[in-house]
C-alpha cells in the first residue's frame, strides 16, 4: 500500500512544482510498480524502511530502467521504439524520471514507517 501512496502523496504535496508530479505520475507508473515492490520490498527487508536509502535506490533504478531503454532503442528493437519514442524523448521521460523517481522511493519507505505495526511493549 505504500508503495502505490507514494506517487499519489508527492503529486498532491508537490503539485505546484509546474505540475512535473501530476504529469509524471501516468508516465512513471508502469515502470515504477515493476521495479519499485521487489526492490523496496527487499530493502525494507534488510535495514527496515529507510527513507534516504529508498531515495537512492528510487534514482539507481530509474537510471537502470533509462539505460536499458535506451540501450535496446538505440540498437532498434522495433516494439520498443514505437511505444517509447526516440532515443531524444526517452532521455526527456528519464531527466524527469530522476527528479521523481527518489521522491516516490522516499516517501514509500515514509509511508510504510507510518503504516507499520507499533509493538505493544
Amino acid at each position: 500500500m505504500a508503495i502505490v501512496l507514494a506517487p499519489i502523496w508527492v503529486a498532491i504535496l508537490f503539485f505546484w512544482v509546474l505540475l512535473i508530479p501530476v504529469f509524471a505520475v501516468p508516465f512513471g507508473a508502469l515502470p515504477y510498480l515493476l521495479t519499485a515492490p521487489p526492490i523496496l520490498l527487499w530493502a525494507f527487508s534488510k535495514n527496515g524502511p529507510q527513507p534516504g536509502q529508498a531515495a537512492v535506490l528510487g534514482l539507481i533504478t530509474n537510471l537502470g530502467i533509462w539505460l536499458l531503454v535506451y540501450q535496446l532503442t538505440a540498437a532498434g528493437a522495433p516494439l520498443l521504439t514505437e511505444f517509447v519514442g526516440k532515443p531524444d524523448a526517452i532521455n526527456s521521460y528519464f531527466v524527469l524520471g530522476c527528479l521523481v523517481a527518489p521522491a516516490w522511493g522516499y516517501f514509500a519507505a515514509v509511508i510504510y514507517r507510518w503504516l507499520e505495526p507499533k509493538s505493544m511493549t
